[in-house]
């Protein structure tokens, strides 16, 4: 049985054990962490990657997209793209596949001319160049970090600072989360050697958090969906709110820049279109997500409410416009000092080099 089949048998034979609650709860409570768990799932092995093509041709050109993760509705913006035939139009024939390392694996195989393109976190690309890594991201999509910090309103949790003493459960060092963490707290002036760091694994960080195990979490905004339909009183500490880090973007390799310019024009406009789209239509959005994805079909209204949430949070300008794509150096400039002031960086490298305005469609 595939990777990800037997994850899922785990996480809901697991979490109906150690889960008490009414059906209703129990249902929500049981899809996150379906979510969640194929990501956990993704630290197992690189080759058991999945693709996904829709309106295959032979007369269009192949093109392989890396993703970080498993297939996740806020991911909408490349499916709709796909769905839509905005990708076949460009005369591309895509197919998205899923790696199991996060940004970093998809850094991996764009640079080793697996992919063509990928979608990876801006600590991660900064991260890979300082690692003398030649990726560039050419596309930036969402605006603001997704991660947060919630505590229970009982645990008195409400800041920063409230967090020393405390047991908070995080993803393994290193990972991207633990990365934002890291500098949240330096930003805030928090020492974090005086926090009780629980290393959580994806499938049991929100079970330790429902049962007391721990008193806070570093959590997606998936975290913060599931605990608001289950009515939970919390607090959320945002990590955009100490941090002007961008989020996840469109990647590609130097290589493929210097060698095909119009492949990587083509993809880029193709992909504008699939974010305008989906965001200007959020249902349709999750249809072509399901069209991806069937099994998804069973969780409809929460990946709405999760790619809905997704859109007003992440990817909308201050405004609460759709943006244009354009990078800021000085937010990446931003971006490398706060990895070096947490001493995550072997080096410092050119911030012009990390990323490029040059494909930006009219």
């Amino acid at each position: 049985m595939p990777y990800i089949e037997v994850g899922l048998a785990t996480i809901l034979n697991q979490e109906k054990r150690v889960i008490k609650m009414d059906n209703k709860k129990q249902k929500y409570v049981l899809i996150i962490l379906v979510i969640i768990g194929v990501i956990a799932i993704g630290s197992y092995s690189i080759h058991s990657i999945t693709g996904h093509t829709i309106g295959r041709t032979s007369k269009t050109q192949d093109v392989t997209v890396m993703m970080p993760f498993p297939p996740l509705s806020i991911w909408a913006p490349f499916y709709t793209a796909l769905d839509k035939g905005y990708y076949e139009k460009e005369g591309l024939n895509v197919n998205i596949l899923h790696s199991n390392e996060g940004s970093m694996g998809s850094i991996k195989q764009v640079v080793s001319d697996n992919a063509q393109f990928g979608y990876a976190g801006v600590e991660s690309i900064v991260l890979a160049r300082s690692k003398d890594m030649p990726v560039i991201a050419i596309y930036k999509i969402e605006q603001r970090q997704p991660f947060r910090i919630i505590a229970k309103k009982e645990t008195g949790i409400a800041e920063l600072n409230d967090l020393v003493g405390k047991k908070f459960a995080t993803p393994s060092f290193g990972s991207s989360a633990y990365i934002i963490d890291r500098i949240m707290l330096h930003k805030a002036g928090v020492d974090y050697n005086k926090i009780d760091f629980i290393p959580t694994g994806a499938m049991a960080r929100l079970p330790s958090f429902l049962q007391n195990k721990v008193d806070a979490m570093d959590s997606h905004l998936i975290y913060e969906i599931i605990l608001n339909l289950q009515n939970k009183p919390i607090n959320v500490i945002q990590a955009s709110d100490y941090t002007n880090m961008p989020g996840i973007q469109v990647i590609t390799s130097e290589k493929m820049i210097k060698e095909n310019p119009e492949l990587v024009e083509k993809f880029v406009r193709a992909t504008k279109k699939g974010l305008v789209d989906a965001i200007d239509n959020p249902e349709g959005a999750i249809d072509s997500f399901i069209e991806f994805s069937p099994e998804a079909a069973e969780k409809k209204e929460f990946n709405l409410a999760l790619w809905k949430k997704h859109i007003d949070e992440i990817l909308l300008d201050e405004n609460g416009q759709i943006p244009n794509g354009k990078f800021s150096y000085n937010k990446w400039a931003e971006a490398q000092n706060e990895l070096d002031d947490v001493g995550l960086l072997d080096k410092k490298t050119p911030v012009s080099e990390m990323y490029t305005n040059k494909f930006l469609p009219n």
